[in-house]
């Protein structure tokens, strides 16, 4: 999927098909979404799965005995019994599982700052689900960079809002803007690995006197020939917040890390996508494109997609996404396309 970005999950049922084909029984659970709804962290996703298995007979061991060793493991007990009891209620209660996750659902939702709602409020974005994709992302531009940065993103955003082109429009551009606008460089990786957050997490699941690692990949690295990635531990955390705090050297002359080709590349497809926008907003304006386009413009608003992975990988995709979109604007916007 990194490297083929038109390759997607195969569908449920089809999963599902392939594996009762060759199985007197099957369980399925959603470990992943159950135990990040749960317990806010997906690291607990296995010992869901272990519960259900045991709950289905699928395992000589008793329940008990399982929730002793856990207990004689040490970590994150209480949460690691949880999510073992709740594995067991998978099967033998789905519908009151069900109830609980309904009820999570409604209170982890993260509320947006009253200087993000009010940002995008006075901006004129008012569809509701248009406003929640941006106020989300409008936060994030500020902790990725700055509150410029966020504003410039929500100009454009407003400015297609404003255009009269419709909320599909208007939510893709959200969307693809800020992908581009948060390409994950150095600074980035620094400013999410030192969050203190992630390291109360770390605890949390792992216990305080967890040895961590983060496994990173640096161009500084590869740049003396270490074509591998190499763990950085504790020791390492003040120097990522050092380095997160150099974000505003992000795209300058100073920028010790922007001026490989990756990053070059990063920062000229944001100014390519914005170019993008302006035309079809101009075609709209100028009458060549109309209401029945819109689905395609959508369509083509929504190629920054195909732009994943990292390093040569991603050099391909974008070449790919730029071939696309030449194609596609010439097919859509006509004289606006050159």
């Amino acid at each position: 999927m990194v490297i083929d970005t038109k390759v997607g999950f195969p569908a449920d049922a089809a999963v599902h098909s392939a594996i009762d084909e060759h199985v007197a029984r099957a369980v399925y659970l959603d470990a992943v979404a159950t135990s990040d709804a749960l317990f806010g962290d997906e690291q607990f996703a296995n010992m869901l799965l272990v519960g259900a298995a045991c709950q289905s007979g699928a395992l000589p061991v008793s329940a008990a005995s399982i929730e002793r060793a856990i207990e004689l493991n040490g970590v994150a007990v209480a949460t690691n019994v949880q999510a073992f009891r709740r594995g067991r209620q998978s099967v033998a209660d789905p519908d009151a599982l069900t109830a609980v996750l309904d009820s999570r659902s409604s209170h982890n939702e993260v509320e947006p700052s009253p200087d993000a709602l009010r940002a995008v409020l006075s901006a004129g974005i008012t569809d509701p689900v248009v406003s929640a994709v941006t106020v989300r992302r409008y936060e994030e531009l500020i902790a990725y960079a700055d509150r410029d940065y966020a504003r410039a993103y929500l100009a454009l955003v407003a400015r297609v809002d404003r255009s009269g082109l419709g909320d599909g429009v208007t939510e893709a551009v959200a969307r693809y803007l800020y992908k581009l606008m948060a390409y994950k460089d150095e600074y980035e990786v620094a400013r999410l690995t030192a969050d203190p957050e992630f390291a109360e997490t770390v605890a949390h699941t792992y216990g305080d006197d967890a040895s961590t690692s983060v496994r990173l990949h640096p161009p500084t690295l590869r740049a003396v020939g270490i074509d591998h990635k190499v763990g950085f531990g504790k020791w390492t955390r003040p120097a990522l917040t050092g380095l997160a705090r150099m974000k505003r050297l992000r795209g300058t002359t100073l920028d010790p890390f922007g001026h490989t080709e990756v990053r070059r590349t990063e920062r000229e497809l944001i100014g390519e996508y914005r170019d993008v926008v302006d035309r079809v907003l101009r075609a709209w304006r100028d009458g060549t494109i109309g209401a029945a386009d819109v689905p395609a413009v959508i369509e083509m608003l929504s190629l920054p997609d195909m732009v994943r992975g990292y390093e040569h990988i991603k050099l391909d995709n974008v070449a790919r996404y730029r071939d696309t979109l030449r194609r596609t604007m010439t097919e859509v916007l006509g004289p606006f396309a050159g």
